[in-house]
């Protein structure tokens, strides 16, 4: 039986996305710079000229941008939402009245 997709926020999947790409783009740095190298000045026929460039750097991405990486993503989000509020709530809790 396949594991349902945690639900968070909209906002914050945005967020855990960003994060994901960032990551990716730290790691795929010099596909990225070889990409960027080769597109420079160029408009249209950047699509051609490019291809294998940008074929590398795609590749570079896709194994550090998984539903994986997010469902583990929004899993640590979650716990850490559930701890805050635990520790709100132990606080409040240890509080005279």
């Amino acid at each position: 039986m396949p594991d349902t997709p945690l639900e968070v926020p909209k906002k914050v999947e945005k967020m855990l996305r960003q994060q994901l790409i960032e990551t990716a783009n730290h790691h795929c740095h010099e596909s990225i710079a070889a990409f960027a190298k080769c597109a420079s000045g160029r408009t249209v026929s950047v699509v051609w000229a490019c291809q294998e460039q940008n074929k590398a750097m795609i590749e570079c991405h896709k194994p550090h941008v998984t539903d994986a990486k997010l469902e583990e993503l929004k899993r640590q989000w979650l716990e850490d939402q559930l701890k805050a509020r635990q520790d709100r709530l132990q606080q409040t809790q240890n509080q005279p009245l």
